[in-house]
């Protein structure tokens, strides 16, 4: 191979990867570019695409050696390549090294700060080291200055040594520290929050409190320095049990603890009532229109086929009402070693009446918690108190089904408490036809601006075609969550459709519903992977989806839809949507900063230097239903999807305030004869994306502040509010 010219080398290189060799094609790139150093600039192109293909292969082989020594040598021929710098930091990020992810991102932005992509999957290394609701949880002063007040009553100066169970950044740690107790120990099995709980109570000058890595669960008495006499925590879901505190405390109590040692809080209770919220049961069940529409019998229950409850913030509904009087489920004694022991080997039913306040539907039930921190100190998250702790959302039994209700005419619903581990509903089992569907399929059938549009455009399409082709011979693509648009030209008649539905539960509805309309499966066929469209069948019609749930740009899907575009779709063929505008307008949204950025007022001690390097600079899933902001400024067109430019843009002002982010949505335009559908509205099966300001950015409407959209090669894209003319 060493006698070959570089010219060689190449064709050979270019061979062996059409042949789908890329281990081979690598390494002829390789030999090619050292024999003659000036083909690099002319190959780079190809030589990356074989990187890309070889890491992926490499992946599957789970060669990670030979992975990173590839890694290596394409950073020989092109140092600082974004495109293997970003290959290597996704393959991390897949395989959950969080860090040295982060350290491959950063690179590429120190380098080029408008790179789209790297600062996507910064973003995403971000929320998989530090979820989002740690900083609810921080930012929550009735949370942090309730247990603050609770420890000091409960802490013997001198006399108490401490466990602090699940200690995340330390902060009860410190709290507890003020009170000089004997000794301190923080236990936390997250590595990134150990950390930086080892930092930040070293800062805050808490010399004495030791931060252990570990899970309670796996620790002795030795592993802490002995046992101790009080243990503190905050381990609880929205549901209370559900991050395992029952198992916690038991294994405590029996390994720890002292004989006599005590638990803060001291107890816990947890309460249910019946609501309605029309706009709140658009995510949890499949309204009637669209089971009419979709030839489903009304009385079968559409639901989701997600876990035992849902976590929301209930008082952000505003067309929600109460409909039953709250009723206690149980009441829990952590210090009950006991009854902690004799739980964890159960499956305890709770009968709770419920007493309507009025007649009418019960959508379903919310619940929610009480803390009892000491005897004279508690917390709440109940949804009707103003004073209510807002690190938890309310709990959502999202597999209640709608029931009738009379006015003080009671009905029993049944909770379990199952080993101690989670607190969920009892349903019937013979209560009805049930079938599940995924939250994006229910969210998009849901939306019936968006699907009476796609239906009236489909007639309009079926013309189109019949008047080009026989509709016996038309095929069509459906790359939507619920292919409405393939369905409504196979009633029409055309020859097949092609769609895709990862999850069995949604590839079994679609099926369900063809069957419904006497569609024989002959005539269409249901892919589990939307890579599958990528090959040889041409299609008459395409109607591409592009979007994931949460409102951003789907990666994949854009790849794909482009390859239909110009690879699949038959001269004079439809392609739909016929355009996407994307729209930003810049916001103050008071709940960016609440999830995103601490405040050391919120705590009473330094803790924001820290976990605010882990502030994401987007936030997605912003569900129009309920997210408040201020309007800043009028809308701007930032472009269209699958064409945006980069580029400024004059964003004009219509209101003083402090700008903290660019809040982006979609103006859908289905056909062209048909009137754009905005997806910045209640119900609508998108979210919305802010894209967050750091920093924040005052404006005023004798100014013209500019918008920086920046667009990578596949149009993703990102904003950027430009506070320099500020």
């Amino acid at each position: 191979m060493s006698k070959m010219s570089a010219k060689e080398c190449i064709i050979l290189a270019r061979s062996n990867a059409a042949a789908g060799n890329s281990s081979k094609a690598f390494e002829l790139y390789l030999l090619a570019f050292d024999i003659l150093p000036r083909l690099k600039s002319a190959y780079k192109a190809k030589f990356l695409t074989v990187f890309t293909d070889l890491l992926y292969f490499l992946e599957r082989e789970g060669d990670q050696n030979t992975l990173f020594a590839s890694y290596k040598k394409a950073l020989t021929v092109f140092p600082g390549e974004s495109v293997i710098l970003s290959e290597v930091g996704k393959y991390l990020l897949r395989h959950h090294h969080y860090l040295e992810a982060w350290y491959q991102f950063q690179q590429i932005l120190r380098d080029d700060t408008s790179s789209v992509n790297a600062d996507f999957y910064l973003n995403e290394v971000k929320l998989s080291l530090v979820q989002r609701w740690h900083y609810r949880m921080l930012n929550d002063k009735t949370r942090n200055f309730s247990y603050h007040a609770a420890i000091r009553e409960t802490v013997e100066s001198g006399k108490d040594s401490v466990l602090d169970l699940g200690a995340g950044t330390g902060l009860l740690s410190m709290y507890a520290a003020k009170c000089n107790p004997e000794s301190i120990v923080g236990v936390e099995m997250v590595a990134v929050l150990s950390s930086m709980a080892q930092r930040l109570v070293l800062d805050n000058n808490f010399h004495s409190i030791r931060i252990v890595t570990e899970s309670s669960q796996s620790l002795s008495d030795s592993d802490i320095g002995g046992k101790k006499s009080l243990l503190i925590t905050e381990m609880f879901d929205v549901a209370l049990f559900g991050e395992g505190i029952i198992r916690s405390l038991d294994h405590a109590f029996k390994n720890l603890l002292q004989e006599k040692g005590r638990v803060l809080p001291i107890g816990g209770e947890f309460f249910i009532r019946g609501i309605k919220c029309d706009s709140l049961m658009t995510r949890y069940y499949l309204n009637n229109k669209i089971k009419a529409l979709l030839n489903i019998p009304l009385e079968t229950n559409i639901m989701l086929s997600n876990d035992l409850y849902d976590s929301v913030d209930v008082p952000l509904y505003e067309d929600l009402l109460y409909m039953t009087d709250p009723e206690s489920v149980l009441k829990i004694d952590f210090n009950n070693a006991k009854d902690l022991e004799t739980k964890l080997s159960q499956v305890v039913d709770y009968n709770i009446k419920l007493n309507p306040l009025m007649s009418g539907e019960i959508s379903t039930i919310v619940g929610w918690f009480n803390l009892y921190l000491t005897n004279n100190i508690s917390l709440t998250t109940n949804p009707v108190c103003e004073n209510r702790s807002t690190a938890w959302q309310q709990v959502i039994f999202s597999n209640f089904l709608p029931k009738e209700v009379q006015q003080n005419n009671p009905f029993t619903v049944t909770l379990q408490l199952i080993n101690g581990l989670r607190l969920g509903l009892k349903t019937d089992t013979e209560d009805g036809m049930k079938i599940k569907i995924s939250e994006y399929l229910m969210r998009f059938l849901n939306d019936e601006k968006y699907i009476e549009t796609i239906t009236s455009s489909a007639d309009a399409a079926f013309m189109y075609l019949l008047q080009h082709i026989p509709v016996s011979d038309i095929v069509i693509a459906d790359l939507s969550p619920f292919p409405i648009f393939g369905l409504m030209m196979l009633k029409g008649g055309v020859k097949s459709l092609s769609c895709y539905a990862i999850i069995k539960e949604d590839q079994d509805f679609i099926k369900n519903v063809f069957q419904a309309y006497d569609i024989h499966q002959d005539r269409y066929e249901i892919f589990n992977n939307p890579n599958h469209f990528l090959g040889d069948k041409k299609f008459h019609a395409i109607y591409y989806n592009i979007f994931d749930p949460r409102g951003n740009l789907d990666r994949t899907m854009l790849r794909i839809t482009h390859f239909l575009e110009i690879n699949n779709l038959i001269e004079g063929g439809l392609f739909l949507p016929y355009n996407i505008k994307v729209m930003g307008q810049l916001i103050h949204g008071p709940c960016l900063d609440f999830h995103n950025r601490v405040y050391d007022a919120n705590t009473g001690y330094m803790i924001a230097h820290h976990m605010n390097k882990f502030q994401v600079s987007i936030n997605n899933g912003l569900d129009f239903m309920n997210f408040k902001y201020t309007a800043l400024s009028n809308p701007v067109i930032l472009g269209y999807c699958r064409h945006m430019k980069p580029q400024i843009i004059e964003c004009p002002v219509i209101k003083d305030g402090i700008a903290n982010a660019v809040l982006c949505w979609y103006e859908i335009k289905v056909s062209q004869y048909t009137p754009s559908i905005a997806t910045n509205r209640p119900k609508s099966f998108l979210d919305g994306v802010a894209f967050l300001a750091d920093p924040q950015v005052q404006v005023a409407v004798d100014k013209v502040p500019d918008i920086i959209c920046c667009v990578d090669d596949d149009h993703s894209f990102k904003v950027i509010i430009d506070n320099v003319a500020q």
